[in-house]
């Protein structure tokens, strides 16, 4: 009997569908409730120590960036990761930039409103 020879062509299409259809099918959104509740719990833990302008800012960044990233599976995955402290490499570089992108992005929300409150008292 006659066995199908896998040339590099045919695998690299094969590659392309299953990446294709694991991007398109199996591809699972965080659901808005679970970003609502990691804002809200980013933005009390935030609390104890800074402002709520700064904490709502630096919040509101870090779970677009989440969003943006994980399907729901990997962003559970974040989560136990971050809360076992045994964090993957990629993810715990993800977790640095958003902290730094994050902080700058605040930062320039944070003096472009105090200049606007400036602007309107003089």
């Amino acid at each position: 009997m006659g066995q199908q020879k896998w040339t590099v062509g045919r695998l690299g299409a094969l590659a392309f569908v299953i990446g294709f259809w694991s991007n398109t099918v199996l591809a699972d959104p965080i659901p808005e409730e679970i970003l609502a509740a990691q804002k809200d719990e980013c933005q009390l833990d935030c609390e104890e120590a800074n402002d709520e302008e700064l904490c709502e800012a630096l919040c509101s960044c870090a779970v677009k960036r989440f969003d943006r990233k994980f399907d729901y599976q990997a962003f559970l995955e974040f989560k136990q990761q971050m809360a076992s402290g045994l964090i993957s490499d990629d993810n715990q570089n993800f977790s640095e930039e958003t902290g730094l992108v994050c902080a700058m992005e605040a930062e320039q929300l944070i003096k472009a409103r105090k200049n606007q409150t400036d602007r309107i008292e003089q």
